[in-house]
Protein backbone atom coordinates (compact mmCIF):
# COMPACT_ATOMS: atom_id res chain seq x y z
CA UNK A 1 0.00 0.00 0.00
CA UNK A 2 2.90 2.65 0.64
CA UNK A 3 4.21 1.72 -2.32
CA UNK A 4 1.03 2.66 -3.98
CA UNK A 5 0.43 5.73 -2.77
CA UNK A 6 3.03 6.90 -5.13
CA UNK A 7 1.91 5.36 -8.06
CA UNK A 8 0.97 7.65 -11.08
CA UNK A 9 -2.32 6.35 -11.82
CA UNK A 10 -4.68 9.00 -9.43
CA UNK A 11 -6.80 6.16 -8.34
CA UNK A 12 -4.29 4.32 -6.98
CA UNK A 13 -3.64 6.28 -4.39
CA UNK A 14 -7.51 7.68 -4.10
CA UNK A 15 -8.39 4.17 -3.37
CA UNK A 16 -5.64 3.36 -0.91
CA UNK A 17 -6.91 7.07 0.86
CA UNK A 18 -10.28 5.64 1.01
CA UNK A 19 -9.56 2.20 2.79
CA UNK A 20 -7.37 3.97 5.24
CA UNK A 21 -9.88 6.14 6.24
CA UNK A 22 -12.72 3.39 6.55
CA UNK A 23 -9.91 1.63 8.67
CA UNK A 24 -9.13 5.25 10.91
CA UNK A 25 -13.85 5.00 11.76
CA UNK A 26 -11.86 2.60 14.81
CA UNK A 27 -10.05 4.04 17.44
CA UNK A 28 -7.51 1.90 17.95
CA UNK A 29 -6.78 0.98 14.34
CA UNK A 30 -6.63 5.07 13.77
CA UNK A 31 -3.76 5.32 16.20
CA UNK A 32 -1.71 1.82 14.58
CA UNK A 33 -2.23 3.78 11.25
CA UNK A 34 -0.82 7.06 12.69
CA UNK A 35 1.72 4.60 13.91
CA UNK A 36 2.86 2.70 10.21
CA UNK A 37 5.27 3.72 8.08
CA UNK A 38 2.42 4.49 5.53
CA UNK A 39 1.02 7.71 7.14
CA UNK A 40 3.62 10.58 6.73
CA UNK A 41 3.87 9.25 2.25
CA UNK A 42 -0.21 10.00 3.08
CA UNK A 43 0.45 13.08 4.73
CA UNK A 44 2.88 14.00 1.91
CA UNK A 45 -0.07 13.59 -0.59
CA UNK A 46 -1.20 16.91 0.79
CA UNK A 47 0.40 18.42 -2.07
CA UNK A 48 -0.59 16.14 -5.06
CA UNK A 49 -3.82 16.53 -7.29
CA UNK A 50 -6.50 18.09 -6.04
CA UNK A 51 -8.48 15.10 -6.28
CA UNK A 52 -6.08 12.98 -4.24
CA UNK A 53 -5.59 15.84 -1.81
CA UNK A 54 -9.61 15.80 -1.10
CA UNK A 55 -8.96 11.94 -0.05
CA UNK A 56 -6.09 13.06 2.31
CA UNK A 57 -7.85 15.43 4.02
CA UNK A 58 -11.10 13.28 4.80
CA UNK A 59 -8.98 10.74 6.15
CA UNK A 60 -6.91 12.76 8.67
CA UNK A 61 -10.84 14.58 9.61
CA UNK A 62 -11.27 11.06 10.24
CA UNK A 63 -8.28 10.34 12.12
CA UNK A 64 -8.91 13.80 14.09
CA UNK A 65 -12.05 12.26 15.19
CA UNK A 66 -10.49 9.55 17.46
CA UNK A 67 -9.06 9.95 20.67
CA UNK A 68 -5.81 8.47 19.41
CA UNK A 69 -5.17 9.86 16.03
CA UNK A 70 -5.80 12.96 17.28
CA UNK A 71 -2.92 12.69 19.64
CA UNK A 72 -0.40 11.71 16.96
CA UNK A 73 -2.08 14.74 14.56
CA UNK A 74 -1.33 17.20 17.26
CA UNK A 75 2.17 15.65 17.67
CA UNK A 76 5.56 17.01 17.09
CA UNK A 77 6.22 14.50 14.61
CA UNK A 78 2.92 15.32 12.26
CA UNK A 79 2.93 19.04 13.04
CA UNK A 80 6.58 19.34 11.68
CA UNK A 81 5.64 17.21 8.70
CA UNK A 82 2.73 19.85 8.07
CA UNK A 83 5.35 22.44 8.61
CA UNK A 84 7.28 21.38 6.33
CA UNK A 85 4.71 21.07 3.93
CA UNK A 86 3.53 24.34 4.91
CA UNK A 87 6.81 25.68 3.43
CA UNK A 88 6.65 24.46 -0.31
CA UNK A 89 4.07 26.90 -1.74
CA UNK A 90 1.27 28.62 -1.32
CA UNK A 91 -0.96 26.44 -2.58
CA UNK A 92 0.13 23.65 -0.39
CA UNK A 93 0.42 26.15 2.79
CA UNK A 94 -3.67 26.94 2.18
CA UNK A 95 -4.36 23.45 1.95
CA UNK A 96 -2.71 22.94 4.91
CA UNK A 97 -3.94 25.24 6.63
CA UNK A 98 -7.54 24.64 5.78
CA UNK A 99 -7.24 21.21 7.00
CA UNK A 100 -5.95 22.56 10.76
CA UNK A 101 -9.27 24.64 10.87
CA UNK A 102 -11.10 21.99 9.66
CA UNK A 103 -9.74 19.54 12.52
CA UNK A 104 -9.88 22.27 15.11
CA UNK A 105 -13.37 22.67 14.64
CA UNK A 106 -14.25 18.82 15.16
CA UNK A 107 -12.19 19.62 18.75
Amino acid sequence: MKHGLAHPNTLVPICILKQMERCARDDELAGMICQHPIFLPALRLLRADLSVYSEVSKFLLQVAETTSGAKILLGAETVAELQLLGSLNEVIKIRVLEVAVRISQLR
